[in-house]
């Protein structure tokens, strides 16, 4: 296999990227960068997500800015703040021993003005989400004119969030004659049609799904109920305490609601989500990166741009809606060439869903079988005997001797192994707690199969009583107005299930920001990019002025009539 030094780099990145603990290339590196670096021209590469992506655009980009020129050369756009942020930690990293590289990134939901000042120093790369970048523009605040290379990473999210229009402005700003570097998941319509109207006769590049989405990552299912999901994980992360874990719910009344439920079960979790401020997205992400949390509860769009190493666990709390949804959150796991698990939970009638799930990505999913508490043990034994020795050490000299006395004649009447058993219980007891609670979980789901009854209809199994619901909101919106009365304009907002949002979600967001009564919003419906409502024509002037200049997720809010 192919080396860092065999892809034509500098010895002085190979050394940065040898420092980070890389060794092996993945395929899309050692597809895309020996090609960048001896050529200059267009492509289009088709990765998953977790594939090692930035390294394959980042080092390339890297090799060919030079910094002895004071301009912008590199642009790189990515879909959201989080994973612009990490692609520039990133190239800061791969850059520590080469020559000087001034890279910065600009995003919403930071000061402007601070994103100001650092562009007046014109970086030689600039890393950018669509929107910000297009105000800066509109502010005449950057400087496009000698860009050498654009990177469209992650593009296919960029235009399921809406920024085609935004993409296409960008592109147009930037020179004839730059070289386009194209990443995406997936090669959808929208991607073709960039391809076919902005890169001249671009390579391709082409990983395979198998080679990618599963590599490292075992791939697990739970069947259960709803009620006894927690649990497991509790179970889970109590025999195995040393590895964190992601778990991902599909929105943000979800998230709440899973975190509370293992706080309330004393796990070390945080919860987030889009509706969280930039500053505690930082502060809670800092406390998982020095392992203060055991857990991140996650919706899919606020896990954008995580990358901690030693992630054990991706815990999926139902099966996502999407097969790229699964790539992004399993590729949490096993980064670096480490090993990881993907836990999906599923109920009995999601069974064709998991097999379809799988079909399309080509991956297995076995049961998950709990790991071995005795053979935990064993292992964690040799470090505990270690520290055993050494509270030993202190604690002789900080007990008195008469309490030592009078301790050993009332526990003279044990044997050695007596005591020895009760104090590895003291510490790892927990640990065949956690394992009897499994049995017991086992236990009733296969008396519930035996007995016939109706797995998920507990009252908070909100997965398997979808139906029950959708009726119980048919039945209240009866008395709603008409699609067609125009005491109630429609209106299109760029919102939809992938920010998280549900209806509830979306109600209570412009109600809050419009200043409008809920019950004047009417006739939701939720798709993944973008929603449609209908509100109380009295409210039309407030909708419009309300939402203007608003930045949700990295990205301008674009609330219009749906006759637009």
């Amino acid at each position: 296999m192919r080396q860092f030094i065999d892809l034509g780099l500098s010895p002085v990145i190979v050394q940065a990227i040898e420092k980070l603990g890389f060794e092996d290339p993945t395929p899309i590196q050692r597809e895309a960068i020996p090609f960048l670096l001896a050529n200059q021209k267009d492509i289009t590469a088709l990765a998953q997500t977790g594939t090692g992506k930035t390294a394959a655009f980042g080092l390339p980009l890297l090799e060919k800015v030079d910094s002895s020129r004071s301009n912008t050369q590199g642009l790189i756009l990515v879909p959201t703040r989080e994973l612009g942020q990490q692609v520039s930690q990133q190239l800061k990293q791969f850059a520590a021993f080469a020559k000087q590289v001034n890279i910065e990134v600009v995003y919403g939901g930071a000061s402007i003005e601070q994103q100001i000042r650092a562009l007046r120093k014109a970086p030689h790369i600039i890393i950018a989400t669509p929107g910000r970048l297009i105000d800066l523009i509109n502010r005449r605040k950057v400087d496009l004119t000698q860009v050498n290379y654009v990177v469209l990473d992650e593009a296919d999210e960029m235009l399921n969030m809406g920024f085609k229009e935004d993409i296409d402005t960008i592109l147009e700003t930037t020179p004839e004659n730059k070289n386009t570097w194209l990443f995406s998941a997936t090669m959808s319509t929208g991607i073709r049609r960039i391809a076919s109207n902005y890169l001249n006769n671009p390579h391709e590049i082409k990983i395979d799904a198998q080679e990618t989405v599963n590599e490292g990552i075992t791939h697990a299912f739970v069947e259960t109920n709803r009620e006894t999901r927690v649990d497991i994980i509790k179970n889970i992360l109590m025999i195995e305490s040393e590895a964190g874990g992601i778990l991902f719910c599909r929105t943000k009344a979800e998230s709440e609601e899973v975190g509370q439920e293992l706080q309330n079960a004393g796990i070390k979790s945080e919860v987030l989500h889009g509706g969280f401020t930039q500053a505690h997205r930082d502060k809670v992400m800092k406390k998982f990166r020095e392992k203060k949390i055991q857990l991140l509860v996650a919706t899919d769009v606020a896990a954008r741009g995580i990358d901690v190493k030693d992630i054990g666990y991706v815990f999926n709390f139902g099966i996502p809606d999407n097969v790229e949804f699964y790539t992004h959150r399993s590729g949490r796991t096993a980064r670096a060439g480490s090993k990881g698990t993907s836990i999906v939970f599923i109920g009995r009638r999601d069974r064709s869903k998991l097999k379809n799930l799988a079909r399309r990505l080509r991956i297995d999913f076995e049961q998950f079988q709990m790991p071995d508490v005795n053979k935990v043990v064993e292992e964690k034994l040799v470090n505990w005997i270690e520290e055993l020795q050494k509270k030993s050490e202190k604690a002789e000299k900080r007990i008195p001797a008469d309490i030592i006395n009078d301790v050993t004649k009332k526990l003279n009447h044990f044997s050695r192994e007596q005591l020895i058993s009760m104090l590895i219980d003291s510490d790892f007891g927990k640990l065949y707690k956690a394992l009897d609670q499994i049995k017991k979980i086992e236990e009733k789901r296969c008396s519930e199969e035996i007995n016939g009854k109706r797995e998920g209809r507990g009252r908070n199994d909100r997965n398997d009583r979808s139906d029950r619901s959708d009726r119980s909101e048919r039945s209240r919106n009866s008395s709603q107005p008409s699609r067609g009365d125009r005491n109630y304009p429609r209106y299109f907002i760029n919102l939809g299930k992938m920010d998280s949002m549900n209806k509830k979600d979306l109600a209570m967001f412009i109600s809050q920001q419009a200043g409008i009564p809920q019950r004047d919003l009417v006739s939701i419906d939720i798709f993944r990019t973008h929603s449609y409502f209908s509100v109380n024509k009295k409210f039309t002037d407030r909708i419009a002025s309300s939402m203007r200049g608003i930045e949700v997720n990295g990205r301008k809010l674009r609330v219009n009539p749906d006759n637009v």
